[in-house]
């Protein structure tokens, strides 16, 4: 490990014994000035104890910043005065006899500006991949897992900032023969410590799918020798928490190329503890949350996605979201491990691999159909509607809000719990996830749900039957629409405005009816007539759910007598023309 570590020159260096570094100007070129930054650069100015350094993501100069945990971009303007801090810029100045003397000089804005954007130069940067706030458990291509140092390692490209907790020697515990940390997290920890400290943390959720209490038996990793007869419950929702903290902390884990899921934090009503349940998984690993509202048109997406994998920001969360969650750039990239992305405010592209963990939290959520099958749902469930009368039979010992998992204490601790888990799983052979993982993202559900699985918390990609708040609203709500549509006709056409009609009168997708109501002539009677703007995405919602021309065929079960009907729905025509049909064929019963 070759590790460059983050700290500021202090004032007690020596600034005489700076390089110095001749400016171009009328006795000097560009390229002798940009190939000597650039070596000193490299050479960590003869100083590889001190920093910040610079880097690059792709082709754009970077620098790791301490307090966001993220990369910025080194601008111009900065360039001139961090350039100061490791190299004294000067030019020739010569005096009445012909004697050339060296004057320090501020390097312009033109200057730097021309030198990070040099080609030569910014190949000459470190490259930076990934990015971890602190101390991570990482698998090497040697298949060895280990916590890796603080610094930066050339060989993976990966920079660790240092962590605010200082390390504590009596917390290693070489004995066991496992991984250690040495001493930033408490290796004497037992897999039944870990389990219980995250249980105790959550056990005050309302998940909509708690079991009934019962008494873990001796061999399970929930049992408490000191309090044996204590009553546990587990839940799926609890199990799909455990597997977000462990893939945010444990990122590291997963191979390079590996799709990773997003994670749902689904609630019933307001102040459910959705957005704590985010705080939980991230505050922990970074210190702080960092929550983002949701971007409702395609090119404000592109533009967060692309920031955020040029910053190599390890997850982004979406908080509080009031509409549909469907985005096609989210949906690419959630299945893309490198992305291609344009710098803001500049015409000039990158691509940097893409290691962001995506999180949401929502009210009775909606999801796209394709989003449906990229995210692990954790579902909440409020009975009493008045939140003020759900706060009272909590106790202030029982509140964990930001300021308490920023603290240290509490920080060391959730980590060390998540570590005993990850190094327990790896001394027992890694073993992988029992349950079905989802397409496209196999190796990843294996490791991280393997790791939820192995500390007993359950099958965390079992797949929900009962999420009356939540769904896959689009399919069901569409084939809902077919079932009404095709009632007692063989075949029918449809404009868009009768279909707008049923859509209204039953309630289905109705996060697209935005209009007003008033009478359509050509329904001879009152209707809801669309707004431009979504008209044109129910429009786009429909011809995906049509397969345009091709159609798709929809099997629909009679409740009351077991026959199905399969109806087939497909567009045909364009413009005013444009006619949704469906046909229907009876078949026997099964």
């Amino acid at each position: 490990m070759e590790a460059f570590h983050l700290r500021s020159v202090g004032e007690e260096d020596d600034e005489d014994n700076h390089p110095q570094v001749l400016l171009p100007g009328d006795d000097s070129l560009y390229s002798p000035f940009i190939r000597q930054v650039s070596e000193l650069i490299v050479a960590g100015f003869g100083k590889p104890d001190l920093g910040p350094f610079l880097f690059r993501r792709d082709s754009v100069p970077v620098f790791p910043n301490e307090e966001s945990l993220r990369l910025e971009g080194m601008q111009a303007e900065y360039f001139v005065s961090w350039g100061e801090r490791y190299f004294h810029p000067y030019k020739l100045r010569y005096d009445s006899k012909g004697r050339p003397e060296r004057v320090r000089r501020p390097m312009t804005k033109d200057v730097a500006r021309v030198c990070l954007a040099d080609f030569e130069f910014q190949r000459t940067l470190p490259s930076i991949e990934r990015l971890y706030p602190l101390p991570v458990p990482v698998i090497t291509t040697g298949n060895k897992m280990h916590l890796c140092a603080p610094g930066y390692d050339r060989t993976s490209k990966t920079f660790v900032f240092t962590p605010s907790m200082p390390r504590d020697p009596d917390l290693t515990n070489p004995q066991d023969g496992l991984p250690g940390s040495h001493g930033y997290y408490d290796d004497r920890m037992t897999l039944t410590e870990a389990v219980r400290i995250l249980y105790d943390l959550h056990k005050q959720f309302p998940f909509a799918d708690w079991s009934p209490p019962f008494i873990p038996a001796e061999d399970s990793t929930f049992h408490d020798p000191a309090k044996p007869d204590v009553p546990i419950r587990t839940s799926r929702s609890l199990a799909v928490q455990i597997m977000s903290m462990l893939a945010i902390f444990a990122a590291g884990c997963a191979p390079q190329g590996a799709n990773r899921l997003g994670f749902l934090y689904n609630a019933n009503k307001q102040r459910s503890g959705k957005s704590l349940l985010g705080k939980i998984a991230t505050i922990p690993v970074f210190g702080t949350f960092k929550g983002q509202s949701w971007r409702e048109g395609l090119e404000d997406m592109q533009k967060l996605l692309d920031s955020e994998v040029l910053a190599a920001s390890p997850y982004i969360c979406f908080d509080n979201i009031r509409s549909v969650i469907a985005s096609e750039a989210l949906e690419a990239f959630m299945t893309s491990s490198t992305w291609t992305g344009r710098v803001l405010g500049k015409s000039q592209m990158f691509t940097g691999e893409n290691n962001a963990i995506l999180l949401f939290t929502a009210n009775n959520g909606h999801l796209g159909a394709d989003m449906q099958q990229r995210l692990l749902i954790c579902d909440l469930y409020i009975a009493t509607a008045d939140r003020q009368e759900r706060e009272e039979d909590i106790s202030d010992s029982d509140i964990i809000d930001e300021v308490w998992l920023a603290r240290a204490d509490n920080r060391r601790r959730i980590l060390s719990a998540l570590w005993a888990i990850v190094r327990h799983w790896d001394a027992a052979g890694r073993p992988p996830a029992t349950g079905k993982p989802r397409r496209g993202f196999e190796t990843w559900c294996r490791i991280f749900a393997g790791m939820v699985e192995f500390a007993g918390f359950g099958d965390a990609l079992e797949r929900p039957t009962d999420l009356d708040n939540c769904g896959d609203s689009e399919s069901e709500d569409f084939e809902e629409f077919v079932r009404i549509a095709s009632e007692n006709h063989r075949k029918r056409e449809m404009t868009f405005q009768e279909v707008v009609h049923i859509l209204w009168e039953n309630g289905l997708i109705p996060w697209c009816l935005h209009g007003r109501e008033e009478y359509v002539e050509s329904l001879g009677k009152p209707s809801l007539k669309l707004d431009p703007k979504w008209s044109s995405r129910l429009g786009l919602l429909l011809k995906r759910n049509c397969s345009g021309e091709r159609g798709q065929t929809f099997t629909l079960k009679d409740p009351d007598n077991g026959s199905t009907r399969r109806v087939k729905i497909y567009q045909q025509g364009k413009g005013s023309k444009k006619r949704y049909i469906t046909e229907t064929n009876h078949s026997p019963n099964q």
